[in-house]
């Protein structure tokens, strides 16, 4: 079983209803993330690893500017992970994943690094642990 780590609110594993719950978060966010980061990390967050695959088409919760298919998805770069749709608020209202998860993007050169399929099986692991903690 291989932890990897949430980038904030961005990463919360809820359905689009749930998730909406926190829409003032998400707000208090906006702008958080600089201009000439937005499209970086954004493009980062899209390239993740799918790990937790859920077809569920998300639209924005805070002024419905987009929509995002497969949005209450996790993907993962093995050390974080995060929503299908992190990175449309990251790069439309400037949401910040958080300074920690912005200097690891930098530090893999905006690329995210290669799973392995054992990887991401290792990952899913953990987050079928962390299901049957929420259950018990």
């Amino acid at each position: 079983m291989r932890e990897v780590q949430p980038p904030g609110i961005l990463s919360s594993l809820a359905s689009r209803q749930e998730y909406a719950r926190h829409k003032d978060e998400i707000a208090g966010q906006t702008d958080a993330l600089r201009e000439e980061d937005r499209a970086r990390v954004a493009s980062y967050l899209r390239r993740g690893h799918v790990v937790l695959a859920i077809l569920e088409y998300t639209t924005d919760i805070l002024k419905d500017r987009f929509g995002t298919s497969g949005g209450s998805g996790i993907l993962t770069d093995g050390t974080y992970y995060w929503r299908g749709g992190a990175a449309d608020y990251v790069e439309t209202y400037g949401a910040s994943p958080g300074d920690a998860f912005v200097r690891h993007v930098d530090d893999g050169n905006g690329e995210p690094p290669p799973l392995t399929q054992d990887d991401v099986i290792d990952i899913d692991d953990y987050f079928m642990h962390l299901c049957r903690e929420q259950l018990a």
